[in-house]
């Protein structure tokens, strides 16, 4: 058989430059020489093969084949194309050798030795091409996490130059304004599909931080996320005007780019999962955006958008100076029995949210109107001018929000 070897070659390299991609791709050099020196040391190991039970190839060869398929991953490409060229040749190698073994030696111990030989190679070649691919994806993807790492650092750090040329080697378009999105780390690779290149995603702390282009109003992502499809439609209070200071336009829902439809709070077990969306900021402003969504709570459920709380978080950011105020202005109630204390406090709240439209407190609390009358009549022997004083009324609403009394209470 030796003879033949360089027509099995030539036959084999013809072959699979025949076929699509690679009728393209052996057009490179680099590549039409790599499969040169692969199709070489297959046919001349091949012919000593037969009938031992020798390895199918030396240590020199197999890091060969693993370059070959570490190559297709940092190409971009799947093994599938490399597999077939591998399919076209060992196709080409047995026919060949079937036919002249078949003149030498026609018995069937003969052609199991044939095929024996023909698994071993085809194992070795898929087996040694897969793990360098394995390898070189583990590798690739390794660097990546770190490169991720380091953009969110210099972007909450305002390092403006490592931003750009780190998002440069990520594939990130910069924008000029960003939001920052909180989620349960379970939906970190679901995110990360669904952003593409307007956003990236990097654990810290346990917890999938997201970074998002704010002119893409990622509200309605966001929600599906959260498996919250039962809040505000789009533009509206929970999320996307607020996040990204309105007047952007929407870009499309709950699909990734390709269209593919994103998992939603299935993904963490089926239920509604808290995800916190901070405000939309200038790009290098980042980590405000970020500690305003970490002021967010995190025990909520869907999606929470620090705009519509700002109030809220200026007290949660601050929260000896809540305590302080809520004590000072709200001491008048501290003597009342805890039951009727209650009430005028849910009375008060609802005052200061209708501004003293007595028919809609009314409607609020479930009281009649006189009710009202009577209640208000009572926190104005307790607290004075107070309900007339514009800064005193803030006082106030502060006061009950950061005391988780500015939401309609039971009457």
């Amino acid at each position: 058989m030796a003879p033949q070897l360089d027509r099995l070659q030539a036959e084999m390299l013809a072959r699979i430059a025949a076929e699509p991609p690679w009728s393209e791709r052996m057009g490179v050099p680099s590549v039409r020489a790599d499969l040169v020196a692969v199709t070489a040391a297959v046919v001349t190991r091949f012919v000593r093969l037969i009938g031992t039970a020798a390895p199918a190839f030396g240590e020199r060869d197999r890091v060969r084949f693993r370059e070959l398929g570490a190559g297709e991953a940092r190409e971009g490409r799947g093994l599938e194309e490399l597999l077939a060229a591998y399919r076209i040749g060992t196709r080409v190698l047995y026919t060949g050798f079937a036919h002249a073994l078949a003149d030498l030696d026609a018995s069937p111990e003969a052609q199991v030795a044939l095929s024996e030989a023909v698994f071993a190679l085809v194992d070795t070649l898929q087996g040694e091409s897969a793990e360098g691919y394995a390898n070189e994806v583990s590798t690739h993807s390794g660097e990546r996490e770190r490169r991720l790492r380091r953009l969110a650092d210099a972007l909450f750090s305002g390092e403006d130059d490592v931003v750009r040329t780190v998002a440069a080697q990520v594939g990130w378009r910069v924008p000029e304004a960003v939001a920052v999105a909180l989620l349960p780390i379970e939906l970190l690779a679901d995110v990360r599909a669904a952003v593409g290149r307007d956003g990236f995603a990097v654990e810290r702390d346990s917890i999938a931080v997201v970074v998002l282009a704010a002119d893409q109003r990622p509200g309605a992502m966001l929600r599906r996320l959260a498996g919250d499809g039962s809040a505000a439609g789009d533009g509206t209070a929970t999320g996307e005007a607020s996040a990204t200071g309105g007047g952007a336009t929407i870009k499309g829902g709950a699909t990734t780019g390709d269209g593919t439809a994103i998992k939603g709070g299935a993904a963490t077990g089926g239920g509604k999962v808290g995800v916190r969306l901070g405000p939309s900021v200038p790009l290098l402003d980042a980590r405000r955006s970020l500690v305003v969504a970490e002021l967010l709570p995190d025990d909520a459920s869907g999606l929470v958008a620090a705009a519509d709380r700002l109030p809220e978080l200026l007290l949660r950011g601050a929260p000896e100076v809540a305590a302080t105020l809520a004590e000072r202005v709200l001491e008048p109630l501290a003597t009342l029995r805890a039951s009727q204390r209650e009430r005028l406090t849910a009375t008060l709240a609802s005052w200061l949210r209708h501004w003293g439209q007595r028919t809609e407190i009314a409607a609020e609390l479930g009281v009649h109107p006189q009710t009202v009358g009577y209640r208000v009549n009572q926190l104005r022997e307790l607290l004075g001018d107070a309900l007339e004083d514009p800064d005193r009324r803030l006082e106030l609403q502060l006061a009950l929000l950061g005391r988780g009394g500015g939401a309609p209470a039971q009457p």
